[in-house]
């Protein structure tokens, strides 16, 4: 099926200028926030068959994409203030939010913050737990987000950072590579150092913070977990341990699948969105 295309637009919040993506339709709406290093483009695959004719934004987070950078630190919190302000401009609160990895992070927090503004969510394998992974599973992980920040600061053209990501990964399709460097060279590195120093900084109570957040989410959620040994950022317990923070919360895990679940199983995840969002209707929680 043909991919309808959305105008871009741009929303300065009065801090960082905001590209992003717009779809017109119906309410309720639809907002999809990418993962770390993405683009809003990730979602142009599968943005028709879940929004079904509903109005839909994807955006570019602050420091990604098309969107502005911003010298101070980029924080988790920022990213949630920023996609409140654009709903706030565009009245199409209250939505319905499909988020991945970082972009889940947002939603939680947006939720938590901006209740008003969110009708349910949609979490596809966020890093609740990401310090656990790293010291206790891939400590590896946190050498290639530093690699992934020195490419990306590194200034080089698409075509320099895919060579360096080539050299370091030989044996990954090309694709992957081409993907991979024009991420990079559209993300401010700080973006990546940033993520890291939240996670892992012992200074930084993130888990305490984001369990708080969790708590404090009163919509329905659907979350979707990846397996962690083909590349999830949740670990096999993380699912059950958030779902019992969350109040409203349903849990769906996926072994067959790392973490990047739309794009991977993108069928079955339009079919599990679809089916949450759809039983939100017949729970009398269309509005």
């Amino acid at each position: 099926m043909p991919q309808t295309l959305p105008e871009v637009r741009y929303f300065n919040t009065g801090e960082v200028a905001i590209n992003y993506a717009r779809w017109e339709g119906e309410k309720p709406a639809f907002l999809f926030i990418h993962g770390i290093t993405d683009r809003h483009e990730t979602w142009y695959d599968v943005s028709d068959e879940i929004r079904r004719g509903s109005s839909a934004v994807a955006v570019d987070l602050r420091g990604h994409g098309r969107s502005g950078h911003v010298p101070k630190p980029y924080v988790f919190i920022d990213y949630a203030r920023d996609m409140a302000a654009l709903l706030d401009e565009l009245d199409l609160a209250p939505v319905v939010i499909v988020g991945h990895s970082l972009g889940g992070l947002t939603a939680i927090q947006l939720a938590a913050t901006r209740p008003e503004l969110v009708h349910a969510i949609v979490l596809e394998d966020p890093p609740l737990y990401g310090r656990e992974i790293m010291q206790n599973h891939h400590p590896e992980w946190r050498a290639q987000f530093d690699r992934s920040a020195e490419i990306a600061g590194s200034r080089q053209s698409i075509e320099g950072m895919a060579a360096l990501i080539r050299s370091d990964n030989p044996d990954v399709p090309e694709e992957f590579v081409e993907r991979r460097s024009q991420h990079l060279f559209a993300t401010d590195s700080s973006v990546i150092s940033g993520a890291m120093t939240q996670l892992t900084d012992e200074s930084l109570d993130w888990l305490n913070e984001i369990e708080s957040k969790m708590r404090r989410v009163e919509c329905p959620t659907l979350l979707l977990q990846g397996n962690m040994e083909l590349g999830g950022w949740m670990q096999p317990g993380d699912g059950v341990r958030a779902k019992k923070l969350i109040p409203d919360c349903k849990l769906e895990t996926w072994e067959d699948a790392g973490h990047s679940l739309h794009r991977e199983h993108p069928e079955r995840f339009i079919e599990q969105v679809n089916g949450f969002v759809s039983g939100l209707a017949s729970a009398g929680r269309s509005s």
